[in-house]
């Protein structure tokens, strides 16, 4: 039987990433097939760390049957969705092309990232989850400074979660690209309760896309004794299934 007819099933997929020290992306690596039956992949994701290393990975998605819809990006330079740990990705698009950045401080080189993409047709149920999480973060944040946060391509809820009580409160507002505010908020570092815990996991949406930007996630120092805020961090929640 000859390959690619409707009665083959894609076989399983392998691939391998090495990025580099510094922040520079790899080149893409592709799975994907044009089987008329396949809705997506499982993707079984293994990482062999360098020194320091905090890889992440960046998928553009698109389906190829019949002329199908332009590609849908998740991550980008601003985040990319972490794989520090490794694990299972549920893919529904059956073409993806694949990325990674290394935005640690990475000593020297050996990081790998190894790739298995296991098909899924109509009708089967994949093994992984849709849902993914990236992070950015800022060292530090001095009293009244400013620090925005562009939401990377892709995600679908944001979460800031700042590392410790110094500094704050901290003034949080979110808008779209075109300064239509969407959120905001305050939360005080110096409180008995973890700040922003109103619920077990406090995500919220992010703005919807205007133009080519989903806008930033502003975070303000409003100390007035002069404290900065050390690491604040923003978690980015990706749902690879969703319609946004």
């Amino acid at each position: 039987m000859a390959r690619g007819s409707p009665q083959d099933r894609p076989s399983v997929r392998r691939q391998t990433l090495e990025p580099a020290a510094g922040g520079t992306a790899t080149g893409p690596v592709r799975i994907g097939d044009v089987h008329p039956s396949l809705v997506g992949w499982t993707l079984s994701i293994s990482v062999s760390e360098a020194s320091n290393s905090v890889p992440t990975v960046r998928l553009t998605c698109r389906d190829q049957w019949m002329d199908g819809p332009g590609s849908v990006e998740f991550g980008d330079s601003n985040a990319g969705i972490s794989v520090t740990r490794g694990g299972r990705l549920w893919v529904p698009y059956p073409t993806i092309d694949v990325v990674a950045a290394e935005t640690g401080a990475s000593v020297g080189s050996g990081t790998t990232i190894r790739i298995l993409g296991y098909p899924v047709l109509c009708g089967e149920v994949p093994t992984g989850s849709p849902f993914a999480l990236g992070f950015s973060s800022d060292d530090e944040t001095g009293a009244g400074v400013t620090t925005n946060f562009a939401v990377p391509a892709g995600a679908s809820h944001y979460y800031v979660g700042p590392s410790n009580s110094n500094g704050g409160p901290l003034e949080v507002k979110v808008q779209d690209s075109g300064g239509i505010v969407f959120d905001f908020y305050e939360m005080d570092l110096g409180s008995s309760v973890a700040p922003g815990l109103v619920v077990p996991t406090p995500w919220r949406p992010v703005p919807p896309l205007v133009g080519a930007s989903a806008g930033a996630v502003t975070v303000k120092n409003t100390n007035g004794s002069g404290v900065a805020a050390d690491e604040i961090t923003v978690w980015w929640r990706f749902s690879l299934d969703d319609l946004r």
